[in-house]
């Protein structure tokens, strides 16, 4: 649930790295929880889980690694969350991750760029080589070495190196996927379709036909 302080909506007490999908193997969380253990770093960050667990041995193995390393305290599971509380997750996390070992076209990450959070994407995520091309991303290996190392690196970026990679990532969201873009791109695939006698010039004709 949001809390409120000075009046604005707060969804978690803690700075923390955020993890929103599936809570399945494919998605590295078990990978994920074993690199947070591992970092540094991870005194200054709890780690948020947004998602539902789908294999009840596999969420079993993730709950005891959390009990065997102390970690209750700081590891935390919102469920399935959606709306203003998913919306403030996004905003305030400090660091989204998403360490999958196969993924398609993840509107998660979508959701991360658009709301100006810092990104650790996977290889194997969609969209990682243009985000590694840009600039606007950690990228990992889906291993806990692998992980752990970028966890770190995120460690040592200042604020001045991590508003540069968020906003390269906000200029590329805006040129490739925003509301206006795709809008554009199936306006522009309709018109192709229409033979060319009979091409109309604008998206308001287009909604004639």
């Amino acid at each position: 649930d949001l809390s409120f302080q000075n009046g604005i909506a707060s969804a978690h007490h803690k700075p923390f790295v955020l993890f929103l999908g599936r809570l399945q193997k494919v998605k590295g969380c078990l990978e994920l929880l074993q690199a947070y253990t591992n970092w540094s770093g991870r005194k200054d960050f709890d780690l948020v889980f947004d998602g539902l667990f789908e294999d009840e041995v596999y969420e079993q193995k993730i709950k005891t690694w959390i009990n065997q390393h102390n970690l209750n305290a700081s590891v935390h599971f919102k469920g399935l969350v959606s709306g203003s509380i998913k919306n403030a997750l996004l905003n305030q996390a400090k660091l989204f991750v998403l360490p999958s070992f196969s993924e398609g076209f993840p509107v998660s990450v979508l959701e991360a760029m658009q709301s100006g959070c810092p990104l650790l994407i996977s290889c194997f995520t969609g969209l990682h080589e243009v985000m590694e091309e840009k600039k606007a991303a950690l990228i990992c290996n889906p291993t806990v070495e692998s992980i752990t190392n970028n966890l770190e690196n995120f460690s040592k970026m200042n604020q001045e190196q991590l508003s540069e990679m968020v906003s390269r990532s906000t200029e590329l969201f805006e040129s490739l996927f925003s509301r206006k873009k795709v809008m554009t791109n199936y306006a522009d695939l309709y018109m192709n379709l229409i033979p060319s006698n009979t091409r109309l010039t604008s998206i308001e004709n287009l909604a004639d036909l």
